[in-house]
């Protein structure tokens, strides 16, 4: 049996997330979007059970101590997060649209996947090569084109040549899998 206290105390700040999950919900017409979904991932696993099929986080006072400790961290990174509010999504994706310098028209949705992408690591270590508008480009490219893997690599390398000192093969793994991962999805 969990601490009462520990409990009330966890169950205020789940109420208080349910909420923002909800107008989120509501705004962008699917479960668990933008920073919702890093919290569905985190609590939606079997061995912890705390998502309830109506899209919400569920706690209970079976639930152990170390569990409730680990609901109590997904929901305090979900409060705390630049995206767990309607408006903080709107402020983030305005500002994702905007930092595209080549004028490329970036919807809602697609804001919400650059985020996701940008909480990445491989994403991170692509835009220490290619400027994120580029690599945004060159992604939506591949995927409208078909691209194949050699010329995305290519176009990537290209892109990178001012940046990039030594190709190993752990950079070409990286762009094969970031070809993977974004591309071919």
């Amino acid at each position: 049996m969990a601490n009462d206290d520990l409990y009330n105390q966890i169950k205020k700040d789940v109420e208080k997330a349910n909420r923002k999950l909800a107008s989120i919900e509501k705004y962008t017409g699917k479960p668990y979007s933008w920073s919702g979904r890093q919290l569905y991932d985190t609590l939606s696993v079997k061995k912890l059970n705390a998502w309830s099929d109506r899209n919400r986080i569920r706690i209970d006072k079976s639930m152990t101590t170390d569990d409730l400790y680990r609901v109590k961290s997904a929901v305090d990174r979900f409060l705390n997060s630049k995206t767990s509010s309607v408006a903080k999504i709107k402020k983030r994706a305005k500002g994702i649209k905007e930092s595209f310098e080549s004028g490329i028209g970036v919807s809602e949705e697609q804001a919400e996947h650059i985020y996701q992408a940008f909480e990445d690591d491989l994403i991170k270590w692509a835009v220490r090569y290619v400027d994120a508008s580029e690599l945004w480009a060159l992604i939506q490219e591949g995927k409208e084109t078909n691209m194949s893997e050699e010329r995305f690599s290519k176009e990537f390398l290209k892109k990178a040549e001012k940046t990039v000192g030594t190709i190993d093969a752990d950079f070409r793994d990286n762009i094969s899998q970031l070809y993977a991962n974004e591309v071919i999805e």
